[in-house]
């Protein structure tokens, strides 16, 4: 299994329920809509000016795609890697694909505890919109 790491800086933003968030803005992102509100993380150049507020500081790594449902024993193992390197981390995942948002202060730590890991981590370039 290789992991890969995504050279971007992330951020987490929230906007007002009502906001109007155009996803296609985004090369990657990741959106949540509840009852409590809306939040998006994306690149930190990113951003949209609607953000109500936002929470620099983080970086991603992914499962190389494809993810299956087979695979959900290995997620709580990067879970526990990334505890054990007391590393901070969002979890994320489309249908295919597995994020784990790390903060910045934890991210070179986090990648180390992944190799020592036995897991092979490679630089991914991510195409922007």
């Amino acid at each position: 299994m290789i992991i890969q790491a995504l050279e971007k800086p992330f951020s987490i933003c929230s906007f007002r329920q009502d906001a109007p968030v155009d996803l296609n803005k985004f090369g990657v992102a990741f959106f949540a809509h509840t009852d409590e509100g809306c939040s998006v993380i994306c690149p930190s150049d990113e951003v949209p000016q609607e953000a109500v507020s936002r929470d620099d500081g983080w970086r991603a790594v992914r499962i190389a795609p494809p993810v299956n449902r087979e695979m959900m024993g290995v997620l709580l193992d990067l879970a526990k890697i990334f505890a054990s390197a007391e590393v901070s981390v969002v979890p994320a995942s489309t249908f295919e694909t597995m994020y784990f948002f790390l903060r910045s202060d934890g991210y070179l730590r986090a990648l180390q505890s992944l190799q020592e890991n036995g897991y092979k981590v490679e630089m991914t370039y991510l195409q922007g919109k």
